[in-house]
């Protein structure tokens, strides 16, 4: 049996506006993606003139919330001297694969070129973190 004609053109019309909606639906997807990406490529830029501090944690993690605080404090006592930027592994899982990271906290130093110079995994004292930002970023 079979269609007649004016079935098979609905049916074919149907088919290709589907189609174009799929299409414009994967665009769109692609572009927000991709903006998304951009937006934290330029979030976590390093600073070309200072060494970073990077402290890889998650929002989950008790030890990572205690970490925040110091963090902080060490902002704004290190601006001008130290970028320290605070990534949530959760968000940014690339970021993690990228350096590796095992267990969070944890806390990776790089050079004004972007090279590691030192690397701390877990919970640390803001005394003690001050040192190993003075030993192996030699900021004062």
């Amino acid at each position: 049996m079979q269609m007649p004609e004016s079935n098979k053109n609905t049916i074919m019309r149907i088919t290709v506006v589907g189609l174009i909606i799929i299409i414009a639906v994967g665009i769109f997807i692609y572009k927000n993606h991709m903006a998304a990406q951009d937006n934290l490529d330029a979030n976590l830029e390093l600073d070309q003139n200072l060494p970073t501090l990077l402290e890889m944690s998650s929002t989950t993690c008790p030890p990572c919330r205690e970490m925040i605080p110091i963090l902080e404090e060490l902002q704004a006592e290190y601006e001008g001297k130290v970028d320290i930027k605070i990534v949530d592994i959760d968000e940014y899982p690339d970021e993690a694969n990228k350096y590796s990271i095992i267990v969070i906290p944890t806390q990776i130093l790089l050079d004004v070129d972007g090279n590691e110079v030192g690397r701390h995994e877990g919970y640390i004292p803001k005394e003690d973190l001050i040192k190993v930002i003075e030993e192996k970023m030699g900021v004062v």
